[in-house]
């Protein structure tokens, strides 16, 4: 018997058209309303569905107790934020994810704020449009036209080259080795701090000491969990070299706060390209939100038109494997129950 599937997803019409050759599938839920579902309204929705293919309701023991689902295929490369993966082992209901959906684009938004704090990019930007950097058109400068002086932005607002950089990477995952080849395009030499990594091809490991130590840039891409939380603290600050910067596009906890405020107010690192904050959002009041030395954007690293292609490519192909009883690929579930 064809099974009932229901996506609750963003997802292409390629996606859709191979879960239709499937089953039947019903589209509902966050991917049409962007409206993210209570407990009791997800249970609700999912009532009458054998498969979901998932992006945000949340899904908890009673959600699972009130349904008859069986599998779940999550958009998400960590699901566990908005699905009980233990509940769901329990119950033998298996939980795909998609793990290095948005590895190109975290790696290329990493770039693009390594970019624009090393090159004062955003910081040049607020400077013109407040006024501060108009130009003079009397100034003895060439075809320039902005002055030469001390204070002009030929000599105030100076960067450094990536080429001939360290760039140490905390995290070799799949944003870590796509993070590696942009970096090799830049020219950049590249330490990786990794004590998970099985093979890291001929990436250099180090520790993490080491890395703080040695690299200009440090990006994390690194999840949080018990080992990881607040990993870089005061002391790892401290190790740091004064021009450094550091990247954070994977998650916030990684890095103490408090720690992160000081390095930066106290001018103990040049700066920093933060995607994550502790607090999402950021509020008006945010000391972060104050320095010049800080480039931010609100958690939209992953936020490319290709992701969307990419996951539902990926969660059809696995709901495919499973109505076929093959294995499927990045079980979330497995081992758990």
């Amino acid at each position: 018997m064809a099974p009932n599937i229901l996506v609750t997803a963003d997802f292409s019409e390629a996606g859709l058209d191979a879960l239709r050759a499937l089953g039947e599938v019903t589209v509902a839920g966050w991917g049409v309303t962007g409206l993210i579902a209570t407990e009791a309204e997800t249970a609700r929705m999912f009532a009458g569905a054998d498969i979901v293919a998932i992006g945000y309701e949340p899904v908890t023991e009673a959600v699972f107790a009130a349904t008859d689902l069986k599998y779940l295929a999550s958009i998400r490369g960590g699901p566990g934020a908005n699905i009980d993966l233990l509940a769901a082992a329990k119950r033998g209901i298996p939980v795909t994810g998609t793990v290095g959906r948005e590895a190109k684009p975290v790696a290329d938004h990493s770039f693009g704020l390594m970019l624009s704090l090393i090159r004062h990019i955003a910081y040049a930007d607020r400077l013109l449009r407040a006024g501060q950097l108009a130009g003079n058109p009397d100034a003895d400068s060439g075809e320039t036209g902005w002055g030469m002086g001390p204070r002009d932005p030929w000599n105030s607002l100076k960067g450094f080259e990536l080429s001939g950089k360290t760039i140490g990477l905390i995290g070799l995952g799949a944003v870590g080795r796509e993070m590696v080849k942009r970096a090799r395009g830049f020219d950049m030499r590249v330490l990786a701090y990794d004590p998970y990594v099985r093979d890291p091809g001929d990436v250099p490991l180090c520790s993490l000491d080491e890395l703080l130590a040695a690299a200009d840039v440090v990006s994390v891409h690194a999840r949080v969990t018990q080992e990881s939380a607040g990993m870089i603290g005061e002391r790892e600050f401290g190790l740091m070299k004064p021009d450094a910067v550091l990247i954070n596009t994977a998650r916030a906890g990684v890095v103490s706060r408090p720690a992160l405020i000081e390095a930066l107010t106290s001018g103990r690192i040049r700066g920093a390209g933060l995607d994550v904050h502790h607090t999402e959002p950021l509020g008006a009041d945010d000391p972060l939100l104050a320095m010049d030395n800080v480039v931010l954007t609100p958690h939209i690293a992953g936020a490319t038109v290709e992701v969307m292609t990419l996951h539902s490519q990926l969660v059809a192909d696995n709901i495919r494997r499973f109505c076929a009883g093959e294995p499927l690929v990045n079980d979330l579930t497995a081992g758990l129950a």
